[in-house]
């Protein structure tokens, strides 16, 4: 793949190779300049400064073998392990989602209603992005983080350990609210499964390398939503609830929580392109 050793040729080559492929002349910039920057185990801005130099065998084979990943469609993510969010860094494998974008939009709303003494509950934690983000950036001490999936709570401990907030985090392995018990909680986060069957069926290559579990839910992508506005109720101290939404099932979704008389002030958030991402909901006491 590359007759030449030196950063700037293999730069060239490989952003040519992966244009072809991902029909993206700027993802492929990205994608190349990411992976050759891990490889090199330096930052992006230093490598305009290196353009120069000659890689060793090794660190050519080891870029070689990325951008072969890159072309089958795996994601940056998975192949670096890593990956950026609310300006942390975070370990991630084929175990659990890549955090997005659009996450953070999520943790920026409760980041704005929070208080530092509540107990927080992250249900479907995945690799604890969100409990993490919290715990860091608010300096939390409260929160229960949890999932189903044992190799996603390995993941999400380590991510905790990594960014100094392992005391801030109780994690617990349930599905959704099964084995939580006697708690009773003031914000309940959540950022399930929504993908539908037939939305699975027709998703870029690439985000096929993601656990399905983690992505599709039964029921037209409504079984998480209906479980959590049913059980949430009784495990709230009449705070808030916060969900990521299936921006294509928003009315759906909002009248599941509508149809219990604890929810209310029901409010969308937008994400960044302008598509309904956030469900926001006061819980009423119903004791």
């Amino acid at each position: 793949m590359f007759n030449n050793n030196k950063v700037n040729y293999i730069l060239e080559t490989a952003i040519h190779i992966l244009q072809a492929v991902l029909h993206s002349y700027d993802e492929a910039v990205s994608d190349a300049h990411v992976l050759l920057c891990h490889v090199m185990r330096i930052e992006r801005s230093q490598l305009l400064l290196l353009q120069d130099k000659q890689l060793s065998t090794k660190q050519v084979n080891k870029y070689q073998e990325y951008i072969l990943r890159r072309l089958q469609l795996e994601p940056v993510a998975y192949i670096v392990g890593s990956v950026q969010f609310m300006g942390l860094e975070f370990k991630i494998n084929n175990n659990v989602l890549i955090p997005r974008c659009e996450t953070e939009i999520l943790v920026e709303t409760v980041l704005q209603i929070i208080d530092k003494q509540q107990l927080i509950l992250d249900l479907c934690t995945g690799s604890g992005c969100i409990a993490v983000s919290l715990a860091k950036l608010k300096n939390i001490h409260n929160i229960v983080a949890s999932d189903i999936s044992e190799e996603a709570l390995v993941l999400a401990k380590q991510n905790a350990y990594i960014n100094n907030v392992m005391n801030n985090i109780h994690f617990i392995k349930s599905d959704l609210f099964n084995d939580i018990v006697n708690t009773k909680f003031d914000i309940i986060i959540s950022n399930p499964p929504y993908v539908t069957e037939t939305e699975y069926n027709v998703l870029k290559d690439n985000l096929k390398y993601e656990p399905k579990h983690a992505l599709v839910a039964c029921d037209n992508g409504l079984f998480f939503y209906k479980k959590i506005a049913k059980c949430a109720i009784k495990y709230s101290n009449s705070t808030f609830i916060l969900v990521e939404l299936n921006s294509k099932n928003v009315h759906k979704i909002k009248d599941i929580f509508a149809s219990y008389s604890a929810y209310t002030n029901i409010e969308i958030i937008n994400d960044y392109a302008g598509l309904p991402r956030i469900l926001k909901a006061k819980i009423e006491n119903t004791n």
